[in-house]
Formats: structure tokens, C-alpha cells, sequence
């Protein structure tokens, strides 16, 4: 290529002014079609698409299609095809608008669009997927396609299994050929905010992921069919009444269930086969609970501020690792959860209403972490578990006496910021307390 002896950046500096000019496109081609066959499709990867990539990235990139690109990135950068600059991220590779202008215009030289090795314009895109059948697709991701305005024709495409429309922000209808993609393991439409209608049934029985979040117009979740559903996300819906516990059922052991829906005034019996079950923003007033829930790993009922009492078998989690009520109306712990052997984390934060935890709550042996931030009625605290690692009781602005022998407990966190009530003297024996036990060690040590 022409000015290849000059310096480097003598020539990065000039030719950043130029634009494109289609009379040295001739020229330019020159230089293109004296590379080799690797170096070919690269060099219009990098100007198309990969330019101001890091480099290290660019040749990671490569290597997922089994070639390794160093030497012919180099290459290229020798013969002033491409620059290598360097950035505050690292060596990042650049190409000219000139270049950019040629490699475009070699790809716009193929005539028939669906031949065509890269396309760039949206339109020329959305053209050719709609000519496309499909009829062997297994996967589409159109993950934040912003310029497509409807959904391709997938009625043909009955060996699909992930469909991905996540950000679609112009769909407004799912086709109701969904509902008849008998092999669809995953569905995914968040963040479709202007999706308002759904087909009212999915009659895949291999569907295992449901993801339907912040969906602000779908008032509906529809009838799944699936065996072996795993996880359904509705968080953000404007659902007034839960889906029916039919397809809570149906899940599989170990499945995750997630909703947020502040229109939510009811809720079905919650499944035992679910390992993890999230509810918030709801408008509720109860919920309850399987007596067979020993699978349950996970349970966070929070922002119900209708919700006033925890439920009476929550002892029968018997492998319940995380518990949380924050945000709700609750104004006391069930003694029952001295059964719950395995809880790491009880979380309580803004409970307006909780006024005492139970001291039976010493025994469990495996809490590390208890959160009563915000609570605004709690004046003590309880007897306080011995693997305890973090206490946050922050803004508990009623809070006045802690646990006699707070000040012997090897917790490493623990934090009473804006407790006004809270009497000073007894953080003075806390901290005491602490110092006893940490100054023999150190000197220990020194």
C-alpha cells in the first residue's frame, strides 16, 4: 500500500482527516487482493465490524474459530492496513475510513443479498430473514434488536429450541405460532416493554425457562405445559392474580420461581418441588406454605406490605439456607424456626412492624448473617447465634438494649449507625469486651 515507508504515526495522523473517496477505490483494492486467504475475511471482519477491539480481545476472538490470528494481525499492521494504537484499556486496533469505505463496498458487491458474507444495513437484515424458512434453525438470539419491527416467520421452524427476543423494544405481539414450538426449551422476552399480548398457552413439553420480566403490558402468564419447567421469571408484570398452581406443579425438583408483580392480590399454595421462591411487590396478605417442603433452599417474601404474619410451616424447611421478610408487615418471628438447622441468612430489614425476634434464635448454630436494618419498632435484640459474622441493625431507631454478652462474641461485623435510643455506654462495653479478647492474641503475635 502506498505510504507504507512512512512513519507510523505520521501516516495515523494525516490519514485520520481523509474521508472516503470512491476514485481510490481501485487503488486500495490493490493492496487487498495481494493478501492471502486468512488474511481476507480478517481484514474485512476488523473493518466491518471488529475495529477499536482490544487486541488481545481481537486475537481471542479468532481463536474460537480455531485460527490463530498473530501473524497475520501483524502482518496486516506492517502493511499499514491496520494500526495498532495504544489506549488506556491496552492496544486497541483501528482501521481508516478509507479502509472501512473498501471493505463495504466489496461486500455490497455481492449482489444477491442472501450470498452476501456480512450485512450492515438494518433493512437489508430484516429483508433477508424474512425470505429465509428456517426450517432447520435450533437457535435465534435477536437480544436488543432495536431496528426490527416484527418477528420473523418461525411457523417452519419446528426443531427451534432457544428463542430470544430479549429488548425487542417494537414487539408488540408474540405470533401465536409459538405456542406450537414443540421443542422450545427456552423463551425469553425481557425488558419487551411494549409487549402486550401473549399466546395464551405453550404446548412445549420440553420448555425449561420462561423469562418474562419486566413485561409492563402483559396482564397474563400463559397455561405452560411443561414437565420440566425450571425457571418462570415475572417480575415486573401487571398481573393481578398469580398463575394458576398448575404450573407450579408441574416444575421440576430444584426449580427456581420468581414474581414481582405489585397488582398481585392473591397467591396460590407455594409448591414443594421448588428450591428457590422469590416474591415481592405483591399486594398480598398470606401466603401458604406445602407441609412437604424439605427441598426448599431459598424462600424471600419481601415488599408485601399487606403481609403480616410468617407462615406456621415454615418449619418444614427443613434445608432452608436463606430467609427473608424484609419490607413486610410481620411483627414477630414464629418460634418454629429453631427447626431451621441449616438457615446462613435471615434478613428482616425495613420490617415497620417487627417489634421482637425470638431469643430461641441462638440455636441456630449456622447463621452467619442477621439483617434488621430499618426496623423501626425493635428495642432489643436477642441472644445472638455463635457462627454469627455479620449484624446490621442500622436506622433501628428504637433500638435500646443489646444481648449481655455481645461483647464476648467473635462476630467481625457488626453495625449501629443512627440507633439514637441505643445507650452509649453499652457499645463502650461492646467494644471493651472486644479488645479482652483481641489484645492477648496480638501480643501473641508481636
Amino acid at each position: 500500500m502506498a505510504g507504507s515507508d512512512t512513519p507510523l504515526g505520521n501516516w495515523w495522523g494525516e490519514s485520520r482527516c481523509c474521508h472516503p473517496v470512491p476514485e481510490i477505490y481501485d487503488i486500495l483494492r490493490k493492496s487487498y487482493d495481494k493478501l492471502n486467504d486468512k488474511q481476507l475475511p480478517l481484514l474485512l471482519d476488523v473493518a466491518c465490524f471488529l475495529h477499536g477491539m482490544l487486541r488481545s480481545r481481537l486475537l481471542n476472538f479468532t481463536k474460537t474459530s480455531c485460527y490463530d490470528a498473530y501473524s497475520d494481525v501483524k502482518d496486516l499492521i506492517n502493511k499499514s492496513l491496520l494500526v495498532c494504537v495504544y489506549g488506556k484499556d491496552g492496544k486497541t486496533i483501528e482501521v481508516h475510513a478509507l479502509l472501512k469505505y473498501m471493505a463495504w463496498q466489496i461486500v455490497n458487491a455481492e449482489r444477491e443479498l442472501r450470498k452476501r458474507s456480512r450485512l450492515e444495513n438494518p433493512k437489508d437484515i430484516t429483508e433477508l430473514m424474512h425470505t429465509l424458512k428456517l426450517v432447520n434453525l435450533v437457535e435465534l438470539d435477536l437480544y436488543g434488536c432495536y431496528y426490527l419491527t416484527a418477528l420473523l416467520d418461525l411457523s417452519m421452524s419446528k426443531h427451534l429450541e432457544v428463542l430470544i427476543l430479549h429488548d425487542f423494544k417494537s414487539l408488540v405481539d408474540l405470533p401465536s405460532y409459538v405456542r406450537y414450538l414443540d421443542k422450545l426449551l427456552r423463551l425469553d422476552v425481557e425488558d419487551c416493554c411494549n409487549l402486550e399480548r401473549i399466546p395464551t398457552k405453550l404446548k412445549s413439553k420440553h420448555l425449561k425457562y420462561v423469562l418474562m420480566s419486566k413485561c409492563f403490558k402483559v396482564t397474563h402468564c400463559a397455561d405452560i405445559n411443561s414437565k420440566e419447567l425450571e425457571i418462570l421469571d415475572l417480575d415486573r408484570m401487571p398481573i393481578s392474580v398469580a398463575p394458576p398452581a398448575s404450573i407450579y406443579n408441574k416444575m421440576q425438583q430444584r426449580g427456581i420461581l420468581s414474581l414481582d408483580c405489585p397488582e398481585t392480590i392473591s397467591f396460590p399454595q407455594v409448591p414443594a418441588r421448588l428450591e428457590k421462591f422469590s416474591l415481592s411487590n405483591t399486594s398480598i396478605t398470606k401466603i401458604e406454605l406445602q407441609v412437604d417442603m424439605e427441598g426448599f433452599t431459598w424462600l424471600a417474601i419481601t415488599s408485601s406490605k399487606l403481609l403480616k404474619h410468617v407462615p406456621s410451616t415454615i418449619n418444614n424447611m427443613k434445608f432452608l439456607q436463606v430467609l427473608n421478610f424484609s419490607g413486610t408487615t410481620i411483627e414477630t418471628l414464629s418460634s418454629c424456626i429453631q427447626e431451621l438447622n441449616e438457615l446462613l441468612m435471615l434478613e428482616l430489614s425495613n420490617c415497620s412492624r417487627l417489634e421482637s425476634i425470638p431469643d430461641i434464635i441462638h440455636k441456630l448454630a449456622k447463621l452467619s448473617l442477621l439483617i434488621v436494618m430499618g426496623s423501626k419498632r425493635l428495642t432489643l435484640l436477642p441472644r445472638l447465634p455463635p457462627r454469627l459474622k455479620l449484624l446490621s441493625a442500622r436506622f433501628c431507631k428504637s433500638l435500646r438494649a443489646l444481648p449481655s454478652d455481645i461483647g464476648r462474641m467473635s462476630c467481625p461485623v457488626m453495625w449501629f449507625d443512627c440507633c439514637s435510643q441505643l445507650d452509649r455506654a453499652l457499645l463502650a462495653d461492646m467494644v471493651s469486651g472486644f479488645l479482652q479478647q483481641v489484645m492477648p492474641l496480638y501480643s501473641q503475635i508481636w
